[in-house]
């Protein structure tokens, strides 16, 4: 369930307004049970915003963070783009393969997370 907070943050994401749009993501990550899907969206939140204003390596350690507790495919994805372009294939490779391992997704969605994944 999305709440009004996260509704609002995500939407000045869209717009661009990163600051904003991180400001409310770390609003709403203080305020999430620890283990909650609140705190799994808020840290994709700021991992997006990380990575738009090119800060790679703290928008890894968000996506990281979200994966520590729930596996979700948005923070898989970014990580995927995020290991390829600091030059890490090693991680890069462990990533896909996490990536195949908790998705479900009929075959043309896995054929494109494999097309990101490139030759993992």
């Amino acid at each position: 369930m999305v709440n009004a907070n996260q509704k609002d943050a995500v939407g000045l994401l869209a717009k661009g307004q990163f600051d904003a749009a991180e400001g409310l993501f770390q609003h709403l990550l203080s305020q999430a049970p620890p283990d909650s899907e609140f705190r799994v969206l808020a840290l994709v939140g700021l991992g997006l915003c990380e990575r738009a204003q090119n800060r790679p390596h703290s928008a890894v350690q968000y996506f990281e963070e979200s994966l520590v507790l729930k596996p979700n495919l948005a923070a898989v994805e970014n990580l995927l783009v995020l290991y390829r372009e600091l030059g890490d294939e090693e991680r890069r490779k462990a990533a896909a393969k996490r990536a195949l391992e908790i998705t479900v997704l009929p075959t043309d969605q896995r054929a494109r997370l494999v097309m990101i994944a490139g030759n993992a």
